[in-house]
């Protein structure tokens, strides 16, 4: 029988049992309490303590097994805050290895005994391979949900128009694949934020130090009063940056109870995380520069839209303008469209202007298309041909209509209010499409009916269909 299958433990039932339970444990607090406590029966009933390796060369103290051991009778346990200061202790240690090397190492007074001090040996390197798979699937998972979350912003590109829209529908699920507390997104010297998050000043004041640090392919660790934060760049544009940043409360291994503190430095992202910071970064990157793009589109759309009604309209009375009247006008003739215009223009318009000035002319221009408009069927359109004249084009060659449409022009037009002291009238020459017909012709016939009108006495309506 070899010096491991005799019975060192307690009882190799029980012993069977806590390896078990720690091959089974689903989390590290889980793991790390079942560690203690086997290791605390191994070592009868000695105190056990685990240091957390924190950066460099400093530990931290972040449990012991039994917790309410006082700590005047093992004073040294809780005073190590280096490797050094371990290596010099008379303490028996252990070294556990993570994910990227050591992540710390367990303690406790020396034993006598060399077969628990083998036992001791090989229950660690148990817990630190667990260790290092819980780990490892624990960060699977989460890049896992950060490839799913990458793929919802993708699909939300059309949705979020601005970024406070994507922490609206994004920001929870981010903080929660980072285990973060709050997430900042920092464009054009404006903060926008989701969760609990240091101030806007306490973060720029933080990514004035970190640009020191920072490079284009590496997220940096915030400090000051931002500690336990994460920046990554967003490079929009080379003459535009924007921070992506990540604030966590707690270090990495927070303590399992309260100990004795040190001031030492304490690391909140793992090398692994920080690289999930820039690949979002990146995305969130691509993301605005997508909604840039389309905001840019939009605006295009509006102008060409504007441009598009500038071209078409007339800028005082706001109706069709005589360059669209032409253009409708030339198609409906080309066209087996039937159709009808009313060509007209205000009587006496020239001594209006002349005793009133061309402002009151203007509202008169403004508030006769208005009067017109509103008595027009919606499939009649009004434009303005030059000056005080306009025409009307109907979509019916019946002369009974026209005639009827024309002939209320002139009533209405005649019995609305003005602002001047006596009646605004209008003359109307009232021309039909002929087959074979051309814009010239049909122009000169309304134009000439026009004229007759105006000779007849004017505020009538004359049409060359008698």
């Amino acid at each position: 029988m070899s010096e491991l299958s005799q019975q060192p433990f307690y009882e190799l039932g029980r012993l069977h049992d806590s390896l078990l339970a720690m091959s089974q444990a689903t989390t590290p607090i889980a793991l790390f309490e079942q560690l203690t406590s086997t290791l605390h029966l191994l070592t009868e009933q000695q105190p056990i303590v685990l240091y957390r390796h924190v950066g460099d060369d400093a530990l931290r103290l972040v449990y012991c097994f039994p917790a309410r051991r006082s700590h005047h009778n093992y004073p040294h346990l809780y005073r190590v805050s280096s490797s050094d200061m371990l290596a010099n202790t008379h303490l028996q240690y252990y070294e556990l290895k993570g994910e990227t090397g050591t992540w710390g190492y367990i303690g406790h007074p020396p034993l006598n005994c060399a077969l628990h001090t083998r036992w001791a040996s090989l229950i660690i390197e148990i817990a630190s391979q667990r260790l290092r798979i819980l780990k490892v699937e624990q960060l699977a998972k989460r890049r896992a949900d950060l490839k799913r979350s990458r793929s919802l912003l993708y699909k939300d590109i059309h949705r979020c128009s601005s970024i406070k829209q994507i922490l609206q529908y994004h920001g929870e699920r981010l903080c929660h694949i980072f285990e973060s507390q709050g997430i900042a997104l920092i464009r054009h010297n404006t903060l926008s934020g989701f969760g609990h998050h240091p101030s806007e000043q306490h973060i720029v004041d933080a990514l004035v130090l970190a640009q020191k640090d920072a490079s284009a392919n590496e997220a940096v660790a915030l400090k000051g009063k931002c500690h336990g934060g994460l920046a990554s760049k967003l490079n929009i544009t080379s003459a535009e940056r924007g921070w992506l940043c990540l604030f966590r409360q707690n270090p990495l291994q927070p303590p399992l109870h309260i100990g004795l503190s040190h001031s030492v430095h304490q690391n909140y992202w793992l090398p692994m995380e920080a690289a999930m910071v820039k690949e979002l970064a990146d995305d969130l990157t691509m993301m605005i520069a997508a909604m840039d793009a389309t905001c840019l589109n939009q605006q295009l759309a509006k102008s060409n839209e504007r441009l598009q009604r500038l071209a078409h309209t007339d800028p005082l009375t706001k109706c069709w303008n005589r360059y669209y009247i032409e253009v409708m006008l030339s198609n409906l003739i080309d066209s087996n469209a039937s159709i009808a215009i009313m060509l007209f223009d205000i009587d006496n318009f020239k001594n209006i202007n002349d005793t009133y000035g061309h402002t009151v002319g203007d509202d008169i221009l403004r508030e006769l298309t208005r009067v017109v408009q509103t008595t027009l069927r919606h499939e009649d359109h009004l434009g303005r041909w030059g000056g005080e004249e306009f025409i009307v084009i109907t979509n019916t060659t019946d002369f009974s209509t026209n005639m009827k449409l024309a002939k209320r022009l002139c009533d209405i037009v005649s019995t609305s209010f003005f602002n001047i002291p006596f009646p605004v009238t209008i003359s109307v020459g009232l021309a039909f499409k002929q087959p074979g017909d051309q814009l010239r012709l049909l122009l000169e016939r309304a134009d000439r009916c026009m004229y007759l009108a105006k000779m007849a006495g004017k505020n009538q309506v004359v049409t060359s269909e008698i």
